[in-house]
């Protein structure tokens, strides 16, 4: 009994340390993480399953090498994704975005975007985000956790974008 409740007191503390603050240094994701804010990150959220669609999780984008984005999963692997200046389509059917996505996709939006094994993600302020509209889908190898916690802080206090992978990574 005592070694099964040192290896759950073991595991509790291991998860603990899947988590991590960091700070948003953009406005790409306003309203819904204003610039400036600290984003607690669960690194094992995606453990036992996949990201789903509308989840804000923290990536390794492209470029530039070593930094970690936050941005919102709109198209899932296997599906395509086209965005009009008037709606958001998975397959072919509209789809609803959560409020707080301010949805007004630049240059008249993109005709078509087929995932294959990707994720398509939005910045939340598609007006200022470089998201995959500029960089394409990203890899779920390069998915690392997924948002938690925001706290809003003052983008005046910001620094530039902290925060680092759990080191067993």
């Amino acid at each position: 009994m005592v070694k099964l409740i040192s290896i759950v007191v073991v595991a509790v503390a291991l998860a603990g340390c899947a988590k991590r603050t960091l700070y948003m240094p953009s406005s790409s994701m306003e309203p819904t993480i204003p610039e400036g804010s600290e984003l607690t990150v669960d690194f094992n959220a995606y453990a036992s399953h996949s990201p789903e669609r509308f989840d804000i999780i923290v990536f390794r984008p492209p470029d530039p090498p070593g930094a970690l984005f936050a941005f919102r999963v709109i198209g899932l692997p296997g599906e395509t994704v086209q965005l009009t200046p008037e709606a958001m389509l998975i397959d072919g059917e509209e789809v609803s975005p959560p409020d707080d996505l301010q949805y007004s996709p630049v240059s008249g939006g993109i005709n078509q975007t087929n995932l294959n094994s990707a994720y398509f993600l939005l910045g939340d302020n598609t007006i200022a985000a470089r998201d995959s509209r500029y960089f394409g889908p990203i890899e779920r190898s390069n998915i690392v956790g997924k948002v938690i916690k925001i706290e809003q802080g003052d983008a005046s206090d910001s620094s530039p974008a902290t925060g680092s992978e759990p080191d067993d990574r």
